[in-house]
């Protein structure tokens, strides 16, 4: 019997006392032994360390259908591409502290893309959840790209504050599956 659900969140403090990259280099140990599941939350402090490694080393999760990732720093997002193209049948995208994170209001990050879209957009990524989102151009980036690539989205569903003057934007947003319902919460 195989684990089906993993919800990976570490201790800084441990992180403290051995160096960063050695550190980063157990976690991947760990995501390539439950490389089975098909629910997997990644917590802001797990993915904070597995932005120190030298070379990300992601298995691939071909049961995964939900992934769960709380980001909380900008440099959460340079791990983001890596995930998707090893998740290849990926169907649901939660992102339960928004897009940047509550701790790290005002910081910029930068999405970039890699050259080759992933599997899952193409095929099976149905569902993406944003609890929240700042209104920053690089959120609005990313929300392109998930919208323009995701041919098999049903429904993408944020959460936007009152205050945000992104929510005309979002809805200008071109959308590569005809059946896509963008639901804005505010």
């Amino acid at each position: 019997m195989f684990l089906t659900t993993a919800s990976v969140d570490v201790a800084l403090r441990l992180e403290r006392s051995m160096e960063s990259r050695a550190y980063s280099d157990i976690m991947f140990g760990l995501l390539n032994k439950i490389y089975h599941v098909k629910y997997l939350t990644l917590s802001e402090n797990t993915l904070r360390v597995l932005t120190h490694a030298s070379v990300y080393c992601f298995p691939t999760f071909h049961n995964l259908t939900v992934l769960e990732l709380l980001f909380d720093t900008p440099s959460c997002w340079t791990l983001l591409r890596h995930i998707l193209a090893r998740s290849p049948n990926l169907q649901s995208l939660v992102f339960p502290n928004g897009l940047v994170g509550m701790s790290s209001s005002g910081s910029s990050f930068s999405w970039s893309p890699s050259e080759l879209v992933p599997e899952c957009l193409f095929s099976h990524l149905k569902i993406i959840e944003i609890r929240e989102i700042l209104g920053n151009n690089e959120e609005l980036l990313l929300l392109k790209y998930l919208l323009e690539y995701g041919r098999s989205l049903r429904r993408i569903s944020i959460d936007v504050p009152k205050y945000a003057k992104i929510r005309k934007e979002l809805v200008k947003l071109r959308r590569g599956s005809k059946t896509c319902k963008l639901d804005l919460i505010f």
